[in-house]
């Protein structure tokens, strides 16, 4: 059995970093609180993508690699799931705007969640 384009290893070689899940956002660092805080990067996956995947983007190598990388380099990586929608819904996803907020809210949840954390770090 072949293994789907979107599990192929992450193109480049990154060591392993922490991950933690905080409901829809996964954070990739090496960040401890109490240290200085560190700018940011959010990885948000396009689409469309089936609804019924094994894992979603989040858990996928690629994005798990931009994670491992960002963190590497001294950054918090942080990677967003949000709604995902069957190829064959494509044409109504974007008319959906519940789904394009349910979305765009997951996304916006991620960057406050980041900048109200990495800001009372700072202020400490």
């Amino acid at each position: 059995m072949a293994i789907p384009p979107y599990m192929q290893p992450f193109v480049l070689t990154t060591d392993p970093v922490p991950r933690r899940r905080e409901g829809t956002i996964d954070l990739h660092t090496t960040w401890h609180e109490g240290e200085p805080a560190r700018p940011a990067v959010v990885f948000v996956h396009g689409g469309p993508l089936p609804a019924d995947l094994e894992c979603t983007p989040r858990d996928w190598p690629t994005f798990l690699g931009y994670g491992a990388l960002a963190a590497a380099s001294g950054l918090v990586g942080v990677t967003v799931d949000h709604r995902l929608h069957a190829v064959t819904d494509y044409p109504v996803a974007s008319d959906s705007l519940d789904h394009t907020e349910e979305s765009r809210a997951a996304v916006s949840r991620a960057m406050t969640w980041v900048t109200a954390k990495m800001t009372e770090e700072t202020e400490k």
